[in-house]
């Protein structure tokens, strides 16, 4: 199994550090915030989306824009091409259920944590690990998978366009977190990756306008009707993690319980991300 198809199978169940990953986070230079100012992330990306509509992000998503075409015409994107790899689909299935197992047991601690509890932090938590719907889950998990793919390797014109798309928002995703941009905070930081989220949404929407493949742009329109409430959701699981890793000090014996559940689950995944990746390199051998 590649690392690629491990991701992919922990973003479909909702692991911390994939989420991360995937959608380029940076919680190693996220700096220790009160847990007094905690927001919840359907208010935080309600008040991104109303700044992208009124093209508050249009200077930095043209500069971005700008520096990908600069290095696509110079033929500098073939390495981070190369390194995409398609999933082996029975390795998925089989992360899927050994993860969500462990995911079961996080959310029945965390319930238990804030059950009688109905302040900001809880509404927080009951954010983070709310289920998505099964039509939700399934889109997502296809359209993610193209993360994984090397351009022109789908089984139509449609899918290579969603490839090529992908490529381009992975640059871009990386290229926001060079040291060029240092002079950003790590809130501005976040803030311009659900920008680009919503921009990369916006160009699967369009270029869906003209598939062939009903199916895909069903998957499409799913995800685009959803794609808010999935910001807001891993707005909130990332606020968790950073409390989990002591980045967010907690405030209360609640936080303080949760932090606990939290590090004690990922401490789970990293283990069973482990024995994968020990399975693999053996089975290369």
């Amino acid at each position: 199994m590649t690392i690629q198809a491990i991701l992919a199978a922990m973003l479909a169940v909702g692991a911390p550090i994939a989420n991360e990953i995937l959608n380029g986070a940076s919680i190693q230079s996220r700096k220790e915030a009160p847990s007094s100012q905690w927001i919840l992330g359907s208010e935080k990306i309600a008040q991104i989306r109303a700044a992208y509509e009124r093209g508050e992000y249009s200077d930095f998503l043209k500069s971005l824009d700008d520096s990908y075409r600069e290095v696509r015409a110079q033929d500098q994107l073939a390495s981070l091409a190369q390194i995409r790899n398609r999933e082996s689909g029975q390795d998925l299935k089989k992360w899927e259920n050994q993860a969500h197992l462990i995911q079961e047991e996080r959310n029945s601690q965390l319930l238990k944590a804030i059950q009688n509890n109905d302040t900001l932090f809880a509404q927080k938590v009951r954010s983070a690990i709310s289920l998505k719907g099964i039509d939700e889950q399934d889109a997502l998990r296809d359209l993610s998978r193209y993360r994984f793919m090397q351009p022109q390797s789908g089984e139509n014109s449609d899918e290579n366009t969603l490839i090529d798309l992908d490529l381009e928002y992975e640059y871009k995703s990386i290229h926001l977190n060079t040291p060029l941009k240092s002079d950003l905070s790590s809130q501005e930081r976040r803030e311009l990756h659900v920008a680009l989220q919503m921009e990369k949404m916006d160009k699967m929407k369009k270029a869906a306008e003209t598939f062939e493949d009903a199916i895909l742009k069903k998957k499409i329109a799913v995800v685009s009707q959803n794609l808010d409430k999935m910001l807001a959701q891993h707005w909130d699981k990332v606020d968790l993690n950073a409390l989990a890793r002591n980045q967010i000090k907690p405030g209360t014996p609640t936080e303080e319980e949760v932090a606990s559940i939290l590090s004690a689950n990922q401490a789970k995944f990293n283990q069973l991300f482990k024995e994968y990746l020990d399975g693999s390199a053996k089975g290369e051998q």
